[in-house]
């Protein structure tokens, strides 16, 4: 699979609770072009993946609106 990153992976890991179950992101990456690449993930990327994955999650945490198809309407 091809992309952006010179490596991606982006794991879902679940734990039971009492409530139901918590579902935690673990993401490690590394961008392309040596030390530009370095410097981008540590001034750009990594905030910009940490807020994405933030709002995914506000979205996951939401109910959803139409049961019927398992679809929230922002996705």
């Amino acid at each position: 699979m091809k992309g952006p990153f010179k490596a991606f992976r982006h794991v879902h890991e679940f734990a039971a609770t009492g409530a139901g179950s918590v579902m935690t992101d673990r993401i490690e990456f590394t961008a392309p072009f040596g030390p530009l690449g370095w410097l981008a993930e540590r001034v750009i990327l990594r905030r910009y993946l940490e807020r994405l994955i933030a709002g995914r999650g506000v979205l996951l945490g939401t109910p959803c609106p139409d049961p019927g198809t398992g679809l929230h309407s922002r996705l």
